[in-house]
C-alpha cells in the first residue's frame, strides 16, 4: 500500500486573522508531515482555493521543516489541499486521499474607536 500525505498530521495549522478595516489581508501558515512518520515533508504542493471555486487562489511550497506561509488573503472561507509525488493529494480536514476536506474561515480583525 502506498504512502499516504494527511493533512490531518498537518498540526501546527494557523489562521491569523489580521484583515485590515480597509483593504488588508491575512495568511494562513502550517506544516506538513508525514502521517506515518511524523516526519516534514519538503517541497509539498500547498493550495488554497477559494470555497466554492476550483481556480487556484494561493501557491507555497513546504520547506525543509515542511513549514509553508500563505499570505496577502483577503478574508473569506477558503480550502487548503497538499500533495507530493508519491504520496496522495489531501485536503485539510480530509479523512482520506481525495475526500472533500474542511472550510477554514479568515475573518476580518475587529477593531475598536474609543
Amino acid at each position: 500500500m502506498g504512502r499516504l500525505l494527511s493533512t490531518s498530521a498537518m498540526v501546527v495549522l494557523v489562521l491569523a486573522a489580521v484583515c485590515a478595516q480597509s483593504g488588508g489581508s491575512g495568511s494562513i501558515a502550517g506544516r506538513v508531515v508525514d502521517a506515518t512518520s511524523g516526519a516534514p515533508l519538503h517541497r509539498a504542493r500547498v493550495e488554497i482555493h477559494v470555497e466554492g471555486h476550483t481556480d487556484i487562489r494561493g501557491l507555497a511550497p513546504s520547506d525543509g521543516d515542511g513549514r509553508f506561509l500563505l499570505r496577502a488573503l483577503p478574508a473569506g472561507q477558503y480550502r487548503i489541499e497538499v500533495s507530493r509525488r508519491g504520496y496522495g493529494t489531501m485536503a485539510y480536514g480530509a479523512r482520506r486521499p481525495y475526500a472533500e476536506g474542511r472550510v477554514l474561515t479568515l475573518a476580518r480583525a475587529s477593531t475598536s474607536r474609543t
